[in-house]
């Protein structure tokens, strides 16, 4: 029973710790591509607004700018 407590207790952390920590890694993190597939991915959808609480509108013009290239060039 301790032990089961103990790893429902460690499942819920790394959870909220996933959920809180993933959009700064995504928006904010080192990866360009992990980046502009999010936000590609997000403009392509229904929920374009959900980028608002994480980017400037200069910053998702500009990513949304280069994934269209992206796009372009893998089309050809």
């Amino acid at each position: 029973m301790k032990r089961s407590k103990g790893i429902l207790r460690f499942s819920i952390i790394n959870v909220v710790f996933f959920l809180f920590l993933s959009p700064l890694v995504i928006f904010y993190g080192p990866f360009n591509s992990l980046q502009l597939f999010a936000v590609g991915a997000i403009a392509t959808s229904r929920h374009v607004q959900n980028v608002d609480f994480f980017l400037t509108k200069e910053k998702y013009e500009e990513l949304i700018k280069t994934y269209s290239k992206k796009k372009l060039q893998l089309s050809l």
